[in-house]
């Protein structure tokens, strides 16, 4: 398609997700899940949530401006695009709570 030269920009971004002004959480916000929030921050979305059993420190928060969610009922309810940032092993008690929720 695009060696052929018939690649129409604006037919790819009329179907693509934009996510500005979206509010994006993530479902654990460990090693992998702060990482993934920091690289949301230069596509300006509205807010970035993150649930985890665990705050992040307050420095580490506020440099990405996330907000943490205490309830992932609550989180859901909020996002546009949440990103399921935990193990999928059935034996974990996390994964399973999370599961059956949805």
């Amino acid at each position: 398609m695009i060696e052929r030269g018939d690649w129409q920009v604006s037919d790819v971004a009329r179907d693509a997700f934009d996510l500005e002004g979206k509010v994006v959480g993530t479902i654990g916000a460990g090693r992998i899940g702060y990482r993934v929030l920091q690289r949301l921050m230069p596509f300006d979305c509205k807010e970035l949530l993150y649930f985890d059993y665990a705050p992040l420190p307050e420095h580490a928060a506020a440099a990405i401006k996330a907000r943490r969610v205490e309830k992932l009922e609550d989180m859901l309810s909020q996002v546009t695009l949440s990103l399921g940032l935990i193990s999928s092993d059935p034996a974990s008690s996390f994964c399973s709570s999370v599961m059956s929720s949805q």
